[in-house]
């Protein structure tokens, strides 16, 4: 589990708070269901804290799942350019904080890679991610997603994730790229590393409806858990659920998107291990009558309703507005984003246990900040919304 801070790491992304309760051992003398109790604002124990725990992780992976497909946005010079010579003028050098490259820099065939970075000059990466598809018919193809987090004051890099996504019913474009007017589905499972430790482990699949360049509507189901738990209690939590209806998505006249959405679902909780997750049918039209994947192995023990707001620019998370979320036990979520400049943006979440202050946080569009909890003042770093081990 991470250890606390005594600084604040630069920029940060919302609702890393909620996972930190994830992961094994203590914090600052701390065991970490003492901190999840303060989190969860119960003195009760582990369940209450698994309530509000994996109710956030059902958010933070609707946010990762929307990120991913938002994501292709940052494509958007080089898939809609009249002409071949018109897109590779957007290759291989740096454009307003981001590096473009097709194929990826070690030429694998049929790849691509985009560099984002914290500054505009593209000095400083914060998120590399490299894809890697193949066509599995005209209409379908499965694409391999390796990414790389690194901290904000340099260095090698401070997490991994890897995801294989299976995309079908696609109109599909220059580099592998589905058109979101066209609509695909997409089945994805996926991993978040810190060194050795797995710290997520989720597959979600995602729906996109035939529409427009500028709006649209959609679906998603997903489930997952943290693979490492609280050794402590040999517990783990989990959550399964999703926007199985009436999720939009609107692009303004600046390029930015937002896509608006009400995630609902429930949270478990298991020992160590005990976890999995089951996979039925996908699902290929809004809405999700049958969620494709469900959690296998734990008790249920609350439910969640989070309505969010999105928006995106160029790929990248531009504002985050969540209000009144209701977390099991009664727990409210409410989180905001205020802008420093075009390339820094700071996220402030409060939860609250009623009139009462629980935690609050502070965190950037690229995955990494800090948490504070409010009874003790203890403070936590926090690397790609997961509390690092």
């Amino acid at each position: 589990m991470g250890r606390p801070v005594t600084r604040p790491a630069s920029l940060a992304l919302a609702l890393a708070w909620a996972l930190s309760a994830c992961s094994g051992g203590t914090l600052g003398g701390q065991t970490i269901v003492d901190t999840a109790d303060v989190l969860a604002a119960r003195p009760t124990g582990s369940q209450n804290a698994g309530t509000g725990i994996g109710a956030a992780n059902a958010l933070g992976g609707r946010i990762r799942q929307l990120q991913l497909a938002a994501g292709d946005d940052a494509w958007n010079p080089v898939r809609y350019a009249p002409t071949t010579a018109a897109a590779a003028a957007h290759l291989s050098h740096c454009e307003d904080g981001i590096e473009l490259f097709a194929p990826d820099r070690k030429g694998d065939p049929n790849s691509t890679e985009a560099i984002v970075f914290y500054d505009s000059a593209c000095v400083q990466p914060a998120v590399d991610d490299v894809r890697i598809y193949t066509s599995t018919g005209s209409t379908s193809e499965t694409v391999a997603h390796a990414d790389s987090f690194y901290a904000a004051h340099g260095g090698a890099a401070i997490a991994t994730a890897t995801a294989n996504s299976a995309i079908s019913n696609a109109t599909i474009g220059n580099y592998g790229l589905p058109s979101l007017a066209a609509g695909f589905a997409d089945v994805t499972t996926g991993q978040l590393s810190v060194g050795s430790a797995k710290v997520l482990a989720a597959s979600a699949e995602f729906v996109a409806m035939p529409g427009s360049q500028s709006s649209g509507t959609f679906c998603s189901d997903s489930a997952g858990y943290d693979p490492s738990g609280i050794p402590s209690l040999d517990l783990t939590f989990g959550w399964q659920g999703g926007i199985l209806s009436s999720g939009s998505r609107n692009a303004a006249s600046n390029g930015s998107v937002t896509w608006s959405a009400t995630p609902s679902g429930t949270i478990f909780q298991a020992s160590i291990g005990s976890l999995s997750i089951a996979s039925g049918a996908a699902n290929a039209h809004c809405p999700i009558a049958t969620p494709d994947f469900t959690l296998a192995g734990g008790t249920p023990i609350g439910t969640y309703s989070i309505p969010i707001s999105i928006t995106f620019n160029r790929g990248q998370l531009w504002n985050l507005t969540v209000r009144n979320a209701m977390l099991p036990n009664g727990d409210t979520l409410n989180v905001r984003t205020k802008r420093i400049h075009r390339h820094s943006a700071v996220v402030y979440g409060a939860v609250d246990s009623g009139k009462r202050p629980v935690a609050h946080f502070a965190v950037n569009t690229f995955g990494s900040g800090t948490l504070t909890v409010v009874s003790t003042g203890a403070v936590y770093k926090i690397v790609d919304w997961v509390v690092v081990q």
